[in-house]
């Protein structure tokens, strides 16, 4: 595959702008190449896929190149593999009106988060159990969106789009922002379900894939003090009674649901550190939250 045929030239209007987009290419090709440790045939394929998909522009390649090689390295991967790993939640999301962006930025985010739950020996146990960490990667990024793609993701939807808060603070808040927002209008269900990949996308952007799993956990979190379960006498809640919850209720198996609370539980600051999606504004509640160790 070239890099025209791999879709590298589309988007010129012009004589000028295709010019411009060929010196751009003719510039980046080699530093991608020598950055990525590939060949330039390779790089040029990489970098008309990437652009097809909408990951990033010709003309940002090569800053985008270096990033993928220092965040590769940390997960034992070189750039040229954590982009094919990327690509993988690029194609998940193909067509969903979520994004490729998105769905490229998820899966990378859901392996620097399982990479820094390594140095935890609890979490590296379940991980090895789930298959290694990229296959633990990948459960949990497909988790984290399945719940916003389905009934309880619409309801928050609902919710956000209502003028509610972006990451979910709990079924009481989302059950009630959602009837708020139906009460304005019947009509606006079926508006929320063709802007629920919008919120989706908007959700991913804000708060990545720890945000996406804060929407399954506070959820339960809340369920748990509504209902007084769970809940011990110091305040803190019981993380082993939570992942069961959202082991049931989201159809998760015992270690990617352990894991799921695991990760929220480790912190935004934690996870900022491994070079994830930062955290500000409606997730402070759960920044202060306090969990039981599993």
């Amino acid at each position: 595959m070239t890099f025209g045929n791999a879709g590298g030239f589309q988007g010129s209007q012009s004589m000028g702008e295709l010019k411009q987009r060929t010196k751009d290419v003719l510039d980046n090709v080699r530093t991608v190449a020598h950055t990525l440790g590939t060949f330039q045939e390779e790089a040029a394929a990489i970098m008309g896929d990437l652009q097809q998909r909408g990951v990033t522009s010709t003309a940002n390649m090569g800053a985008f190149a270096a990033t993928q090689q220092s965040m590769g390295a940390q997960v034992g991967m070189t750039g040229m593999d954590f982009i094919q790993y990327g690509l993988q939640g690029a194609e998940m999301f193909r067509g969903s009106g979520i994004g490729m962006q998105n769905g490229f930025n998820v899966m990378q985010q859901a392996r620097l988060n399982t990479e820094f739950m390594m140095s935890d020996p609890y979490s590296k146990n379940l991980i090895s159990d789930m298959g290694g960490a990229n296959s633990a990667a990948v459960a949990m990024a497909e988790n984290a969106t399945r719940h916003m793609t389905g009934g309880m993701g619409l309801m928050q939807s609902m919710s956000v789009l209502g003028g509610g808060s972006l990451i979910s603070q709990g079924y009481m808040q989302d059950m009630a922002g959602a009837a708020d927002f139906i009460a304005q209008d019947p009509a606006n269900l079926l508006r929320a379900r063709v802007f629920q990949p919008d919120v989706i996308a908007a959700q991913i952007q804000h708060g990545g894939t720890l945000g996406l799993q804060a929407n399954t956990t506070n959820k339960y979190m809340d369920l748990m003090k509504t209902m007084g379960i769970g809940i011990g006498r110091d305040g803190k809640i019981d993380a082993a009674v939570l992942a069961g919850l959202v082991m049931e209720g989201e159809d998760m198996s015992r270690n990617e649901a352990l894991l799921m609370v695991k990760q929220v539980a480790a912190g935004p600051e934690a996870m900022r550190d491994a070079e994830a999606a930062a955290f500000s504004g409606s997730l402070d509640a759960l920044e202060n939250e306090s969990m039981v160790s599993v």
